[in-house]
């Protein structure tokens, strides 16, 4: 083998090396950079002390993100997880509220109707 080749083989074998270095950086920098729902959800948790909660977003009935943060029992230091289940207390009337409201601005629902006329509603 002459000193010529020696050289090619050299030359291919670190350029082939630094592309796959370069690709292994830039693969990394990718996963590597903070996403800005993420972040603005860590303040909020840190800000409020919220130790742990899940995060579902739908956009015209498809999972645009799907994310669980922090910890489900802070004494076990359990993680959340898709099947924690949480305490929800009085929450769920605030978005029964904003439904009703929401269907009385689109003049679907009126605040004087008779509870018995929406009672035999079909809700699907």
């Amino acid at each position: 083998m002459n000193g010529h080749s020696q050289y090619w083989r050299s030359l291919i074998r670190k350029t082939t090396m630094s592309l796959f270095v370069a690709l292994v950086m830039s693969v990394y920098q990718a996963y590597a950079q903070p996403n800005p729902v993420d972040t603005y959800i860590a303040e909020k948790m840190k800000q409020y002390r919220i130790p742990g909660l899940p995060i579902l977003v739908l956009q015209n009935r498809n999972i645009v993100k799907k994310s669980n943060y922090g910890i489900a029992n802070i004494e076990f230091k359990i993680p959340v997880t898709d099947s924690t289940i949480f305490h929800i207390a009085s929450v769920t009337k605030l978005f029964t509220s904003s439904i009703v409201m929401k269907l009385v601005e689109e003049c679907e629902l009126s605040l004087d109707q008779s509870q018995r006329r929406l009672n035999n509603l079909d809700c699907r």
